[in-house]
């Protein structure tokens, strides 16, 4: 699942750390953006913080059916960047923006995630 996903609540922190796809988040005050492309880093702007998920988050299958063998759980890292998240390139992760009320219609007919 590339891209971003919206929320209308502050919960993404949680949603980011347990899934292991998630690779960033950015919290509003009333709402919240998890990221799903393989590096994202803050875009510049102040008045948001990318969190940026830390560690091997791209572990192989192979290598995930050893570690669940492990009785202890890591805990996710995050580092934090200004700025909403964004790919390196600058590419908004998946986002595509519209000035209109058809973003359900769109999600019907098109492979959509948010």
């Amino acid at each position: 699942k590339a891209g971003l996903t919206f929320f209308r609540d502050t919960d993404c922190l949680l949603r980011c750390s347990t899934n292991e796809k998630c690779t960033g988040y950015v919290m509003g005050e009333t709402w919240c953006e998890t990221y799903y492309h393989e590096y994202v880093t803050g875009d510049g702007r102040d008045q948001y913080t990318c969190h940026e998920k830390e560690g091997d988050w791209k572990k192989d299958e192979e290598d995930k059916d050893d570690d669940d063998n492990e009785e202890e759980e890591d805990e996710v890292l995050y580092t934090t960047s200004v700025g909403a998240c964004r790919t390196e390139d600058g590419g908004k992760a998946g986002l595509t923006f519209f000035r209109d009320t058809d973003c359900l219609l769109r999600c019907m007919h098109w492979l959509c995630h948010g």
